[in-house]
């Protein structure tokens, strides 16, 4: 077969093999893959898809690294914290009237060893059979191999090994707020938190050395000072001048009064606060990095939320320049949506965007015109609501702001209705639509909105229909994968679930969809079949770009516009976008006299009341079926053509990006049969 890239025959059976990066030659820097076959078209289509995920992990690798710097701050701050909890541990030892089994600098001694393991070997350290050097290296006799292994296992038991992600994310918030927390780079924080806690405890002067010399030179030195005479002081002349009268210190407005202070003799007894544990993040970054892992763990959130509450705490960090809970007040994030509104509309978009200064961003902002300034209400209003989720979650660890802060007043009012949004498509609009050459047929790949004889099966071709007779959203059609198109049943029907590909928009959107009866007579199940025999996984591999990474309905707009503006100009003049499908169709569900409940589980809408919402069942898919029957049928003049798929698709050849002058190349990922 023709020669692909690190894949090799032994025997009968296919491999892949390949080099890691930044790993000495040999051995151990090298990853063999068996391809589990003997066929060669197999090997080369599942070799592509390794080769492509390797590309893919290395670039990250090369891209998302901690820096020295970073990583020396980092283990710095985890042993000065280790530090404080063993002094204070040691403090509760002597006073015990008997000491604990494993106490003192042995105890500490056999922990700064365990972490000292977990430094060198990884997360999965085990002692070997060559311990005793290391435990010498430790200060340790060869005997407490044991101990080690078994304390090692405890922290494992109780979650403390690995290091939790939460706490990796809050050490990057506060020393690497820039970095993105990729999986290398947590591991390299993992690697600096566990140098740096072997170095605290490992370190056993400072809390059991005999300190008795210290204390009696300092004893000395205080009898000298004692006995030393006192400094002569010279009585200043008297003015012959009245004095003016002493100024009165003004208190803040938070103390009590004089009055009140004075009967209090005693002290007021010490509270620790939950604040203190240093296993809660108490700055805004490290505190909304945990509530991110936390949510991330529960399925509360995905990605794409954990990310947007991390960049919020970063913005808000750099505009109001400290990172404390305590000093935040109403009237810096009365800046905060200030400075939202002086950003440029595409703030966000760009990497660059990070490390730029809010100045610089505002003057970015000032620099454009006004209608490309300032973000969009919606936006605004998810800034101000994850916002209040941080704060929220802060409150509940008690951690508190300077004073009572209400976002209420800083969310932006939303003048149109969602319907007046985004107009409805007509049926003239749609009919417009479908009298266009990808249906009717393009002269070539290159030229599909040319008149010619050929009809390609894309997502250019399949996304209008899907929305026309399903009513899913943009998104949701474009992130279908193969495994959510079910046709062997009694209703065949598309299973709209969060996948890897995409999130939904709430948790209603999860619904069942039955397959209209156009879609399976236009070919849909022979289209999936052919994009199935080539390995993918998803429904429309091309909008996939070379980087992997993207919004997989921006992608799909890029090809829907010049559609749109060359088939309906006046639709692209009232301001119709591919959502307005789903209004046509929902008005027609409307005029059709389809009942409420029926239209919300299609639309993927919540209930109009509470009651309604929480008790009424999910409408059968024949019901379902029924309802969308009722919209026109506006693609009974299609014919049915033989299955043709895109050059870039048969070849697995990524999406070209954005930039004219980028890279075009990169495989599509595929499904790893």
């Amino acid at each position: 077969m023709p020669a692909v890239s690190h894949v090799f025959r032994r025997g009968a059976v296919y491999y892949w093999r390949r080099r890691i990066i930044g790993v000495p030659a040999g051995d151990a820097g090298v990853v063999v893959v068996s391809l589990g076959t003997k066929d060669q078209d197999v090997a080369r289509r599942r070799g592509a898809a390794l080769t492509h995920m390797s590309e893919q992990l290395f670039e990250e690798i090369r891209l998302a690294r901690l820096s020295p710097e970073a990583a020396r701050a980092i283990l710095i701050a985890a042993a000065l914290e280790q530090s404080d909890l063993l002094a204070r541990a040691a403090t509760a030892d002597r006073a015990r009237s008997e000491p604990e089994p494993m106490s003192g600098a042995r105890a500490d001694r056999v922990v700064g060893a365990v972490y000292k393991l977990l430094a060198e070997r990884g997360t999965s350290a085990q002692l070997d059979a060559d311990s005793a050097a290391f435990l010498a290296r430790c200060g340790l006799p060869a005997e407490e191999a044991f101990q080690i292994q078994a304390t090692l296992e405890v922290l494992r038991r109780q979650g403390l090994v690995p290091a939790p992600e939460w706490k990796l994310r809050k050490l990057l918030a506060e020393h690497a707020p820039d970095v993105e927390p990729s999986a290398v780079v947590l591991a390299e924080t993992a690697h600096a938190l566990y140098r740096g806690k072997a170095a605290a405890c490992l370190d056993t002067d400072e809390r059991w050395s005999d300190t008795t010399a210290d204390d009696v030179e300092l004893l000395r030195a205080a009898r000298r000072n004692r006995a030393a005479p006192a400094p002569a002081t010279t009585e200043p002349k008297r003015s012959t001048t009245a004095p003016p009268p002493p100024a009165v210190p003004t208190a803040p407005a938070d103390l009590e009064p004089a009055a009140d202070l004075a009967t209090k003799v005693s002290p007021a007894p010490v509270v620790v606060s939950a604040a203190q544990d240093p296993d809660i993040p108490t700055t805004i970054t490290g505190h909304t990095a945990k509530l991110a892992a936390t949510r991330l763990q529960l399925g509360n959130w995905d990605e794409k939320t954990a990310g947007q509450h991390i960049s919020v705490a970063r913005l808000l960090t750099r505009i109001v320049q400290h990172d404390e809970f305590a000093r935040l007040r109403q009237c810096d994030v009365a800046k905060y949506r200030d400075v939202l509104l002086g950003l440029p509309k595409s703030y966000g978009r760009s990497s660059k965007d990070a490390q730029r200064s809010v100045a610089e961003l505002l003057a970015r902002g000032q620099a454009l015109p006004k209608e490309k300034r300032g973000l969009i209400a919606p936006t605004i209003n998810r800034h101000m609501t994850q916002l209040g989720n941080i704060l929220k979650s802060a409150a509940s660890y008690g951690l508190r702001t300077a004073e009572t802060i209400d976002l209420s007043g800083l969310r932006a009012k939303e003048g149109e209705r969602d319907r007046d949004q985004r107009p409805p498509m007509t049926l003239d609009d749609i009919q417009a639509i479908l009298k266009g050459a990808p249906w009717q047929g393009c002269l070539s790949e290159a030229e599909r909105l040319k008149p010619g004889q050929m009809v390609i099966h894309d997502s250019l071709y399949w996304a209008p229909l899907i929305a026309i007779y399903s009513l899913m959203r943009r998104e949701e059609i474009c992130g279908l994968m193969i495994v959510d198109v079910h046709f062997d049943v009694p209703v065949p029907y598309f299973d709209v679930v969060r996948n890897k590909y995409r999130r939904l928009k709430n948790p209603q959107s999860k619904r069942k969809i039955p397959i209209h009866p156009e879609l399976l007579r236009l070919g849909l199940r022979a289209y999936i079949e052919a994009i199935k025999a080539l390995g993918y996984d998803l429904l429309f591999p091309e909008l996939l770009p070379a980087s992997g990474r993207a919004v997989l309905g921006n992608q799909f707009h890029r090809d829907w516009l010049p559609l749109l503006t060359h088939t309906a100009p006046a639709a692209v003049k009232a301001r119709k976008v591919f959502h307005s499908i789903r209004h046509f169709g929902n008005q027609q569900l409307v005029e059709a006299g389809v009942i409420p409940d029926w239209r919300q589980d299609i639309m993927g809408h919540k209930g109009t009341s509470e009651v309604e919402e929480r008790y009424r069942d999910d409408v059968a898919l024949r019901r379902k079926l029924r309802a969308l029957k009722k919209i026109p049928n506006v693609t009974a003049q299609l014919q049915a053509h033989p299955i043709l798929l895109r050059e870039n698709v048969v070849k697995k050849i990524g999406r070209k990006p954005r930039r004219k002058n980028g890279n075009a190349g990169g495989s599509v990922p595929a499904s790893g049969s």
